[in-house]
């Protein structure tokens, strides 16, 4: 997983995108869809910052490192689902 620094540049840089598209917005489905997408960012960043802190103060526990794998998994899937709604709007 990246440093933190990276997931909040990251996260942080989508969420801004995000919330000026909804502050900027006169449609009021696409504001609502926009702040969707940028509470998604804040979500995630949130996630994937705790679960960087968990491995990195817990890594030796084997019941840890089980349970953080599937954090990371499902962070990967709940990506995966934005990116497919990202691409099915572009359609």
């Amino acid at each position: 997983m990246n440093t933190p620094q990276e997931i909040i540049r990251i996260c942080n840089s989508h969420y801004n995108y995000w919330k000026k598209r909804a502050l900027n917005s006169d449609d009021p489905v696409e504001r609502v869809k926009a702040m969707e997408k940028a509470f998604f960012w804040l979500e995630t960043q949130s996630s994937m910052l705790i679960v960087w802190a968990i491995e990195n103060s817990n890594g030796n526990n084997e019941k840890m490192l089980r349970n953080i794998v599937k954090a990371k998994v499902n962070i990967s899937k709940k990506l995966m689902d934005y990116a497919e709604q990202i691409l099915r709007e572009f359609e």
